[in-house]
């Protein structure tokens, strides 16, 4: 009797080993799997050693930080940041209260389920007046065959835009809040809509750069987190299908007319992400930042020290990526989220390769075109040839992945899905008659100021004139 018991106590000891040992196999297992999901998370990362030291210097208001939450936990925490927003829900907070995570530009696609180019091409609406209490006398002009909604000032609040989360915390913590004005063009920037605003000033014009500067980055880096989750997905499943990207990574493009213009959105975009390190900074700073002062006899008008003040070179052209906690200037195109440039920049890249090869801006989703006015005087034809050049369909494949572009793009009508901001100080009716008439064709239409004229100087001559016949 008690050999049998210690044959079956052995039996069982035997029994709970083996189960142990199966056990332990399997969460070996996972946890290998699970490493090996964040390591394909983690691969996007590619930063240069050198740039490092270069990160650790700070230099005329162009801050750093030393990032040190890891890498991998930042791209977890937008993974899942991302999950939430995906369904567009809204987020509570004690202090603020609801925060909307609703991604628009999602929301700005789902007309592609819908899209018939033929009738896009047809004849416009007739233009209707709209007037906002910070943008009064706005026209606005849309494809007739397109059920659009009229622009209205629905959100008084930064935190209804569905901004990404390290933004929005930004702007909360930020001591300039946003004036009537900025939230105005905010309402009507993101909901992807173009506009012709072309009644700029100096202190409208940073205003303006700070609200279109928010814009991109959050564009910019939903779009990445929303990559990087999908990518994830697709390693447990590879048989999914997600149509996340276009044909190449550049997604933004701002073009300016001076270096200093440049350096400014720069220190912008350093400011709405302060826990960011940015890289090549010291380079930067010596080829874009501000020369030294020079004595002048005469104080200039306020026009004039805003347009020639800092460095006025109009040949450049750099490259922004956004990689986790870094900012990498100086990127090579193909590989940029950002490409801030002058036309004359992007002109000399075509002389530079001897061919029109502009294969970088075929997938671009947001334009601003800041101070056209000053663009318009330098080289007019430059600046037409640029925008023209915009969402045309690739020449080569750059490695691109084709099962992951949107299908719009490889139909050809990107135009149709591109935001195209243009901000001027001077009323240039070509703007609207032939640069977005012919290059500009948002399917949301396009928004434009226009000068109201009370008393036409034609009924102010005075009716002295006779005329005279003559019969011969």
């Amino acid at each position: 009797m008690d050999n049998q018991t210690e044959e079956k106590c052995s039996t069982l000891n035997k029994r709970s080993l083996a189960e142990n040992q199966l056990d332990g196999k399997k969460s070996a297992k996972k946890s290998k799997k699970d490493l090996e999901l964040k390591s394909d998370i983690v691969s996007e990362k590619n930063i240069d050693e050198s740039d490092n030291e270069d990160a650790s210097n700070s230099e005329d208001g162009l801050s750093t930080d030393d990032g040190k939450t890891s890498d991998l936990e930042d791209l977890l925490s937008s993974d899942n940041e991302d999950m939430q927003e995906e369904d567009g829900d809204e987020v509570s907070s004690e202090e603020q209260g609801p925060v909307t995570t609703m991604d628009l530009f999602a929301e700005y696609l789902e007309y592609e389920k819908h899209l018939k180019t033929d009738e896009l091409e047809k004849e416009d609406s007739k233009p209707q007046l709209f007037s906002f209490p910070n943008l009064p006398n706005m026209v606005y002009v849309k494809p007739l065959s397109v059920d659009a909604k009229v622009p209205s000032i629905t959100r008084q609040d930064i935190c209804q835009f569905g901004l990404k989360r390290n933004l929005l915390e930004t702007m909360l913590k930020s001591s300039k809040k946003l004036s009537s004005f900025q939230l105005e063009f905010f309402n009507i920037i993101a909901e992807y809509r173009d506009l012709i605003y072309m009644q700029r000033t100096p202190t409208k014009g940073e205003a303006m750069r700070t609200i279109y500067t928010l814009h991109i980055l959050n564009h910019i880096l939903k779009l990445r987190a929303k990559i990087i989750h999908h990518n994830s997905k697709l390693s447990k499943n590879p048989d999914k299908e997600y149509r996340d990207q276009g044909f190449t990574r550049p997604t933004a493009v701002v073009l300016v007319p001076f270096r200093h213009d440049c350096y400014k959105i720069v220190k912008q975009i350093q400011a709405l992400l302060p826990e960011c390190v940015m890289m090549n900074k010291k380079r930067f700073v010596t080829e874009y930042g501000p020369p030294p002062k020079r004595n002048r006899m005469k104080k200039k008008p306020q026009d004039y020290e805003e347009t020639f003040e800092g460095n006025i070179d109009d040949d450049f052209k750099i490259g922004l990526r956004f990689q986790n906690k870094n900012i990498k200037l100086y990127s090579e195109f193909y590989t940029s989220d950002l490409i801030i440039a002058s036309p004359l920049g992007l002109e000399r890249v075509v002389g530079e390769t001897r061919s029109r090869e502009l294969d970088f801006l075929s997938s671009v989703e947001i334009l601003i075109i800041d101070r056209a006015d000053v663009l318009y005087q330098q080289n007019l034809k430059n600046l037409m040839d640029t925008v023209k050049a915009f969402n045309q369909l690739p020449k080569e494949s750059h490695g691109c992945n084709f099962f992951r572009v949107r299908m719009y793009a490889l139909d050809g009508n990107a135009k149709y899905f591109r935001q195209t901001v243009l901000i001027s100080s001077v009323e240039q009716r070509w703007f609207e008659s032939f640069l977005f008439r012919n290059f500009c064709k948002n399917y949301k239409g396009y928004l434009s100021t226009v000068t109201e004229v009370k008393t036409p100087s034609i009924d102010r001559i005075p009716d002295t004139v006779r005329v005279v016949s003559f019969y011969i």
